[in-house]
């Protein structure tokens, strides 16, 4: 199975103490594939994904606070 291809970052958004970067790409699958939004954490040690989806075509990040865990 082919990796999907990551376009470009659609949407960059950075963390309210500057500690995380929240990036948002469009992925492009191919012809028989709908194009994906995909939104990942860089950590800066590790890059996780949180949020895929294949319904959505904007993008819209907010960083909350909650007892000094960050959620977005």
């Amino acid at each position: 199975m082919k990796k999907p291809l990551l376009k470009e970052i659609f949407f960059e958004h950075q963390s309210p103490n500057n500690d995380f970067t929240a990036r948002a790409y469009l992925i492009v699958g191919g012809a028989s594939t709908r194009k994906a939004i995909r939104i990942v954490i860089d950590f800066g040690n590790e890059i996780k994904t949180i949020y895929w989806s294949y319904v959505e075509n904007t993008v819209k990040i907010k960083w909350l606070v909650l007892n000094d865990s960050k959620v977005v």
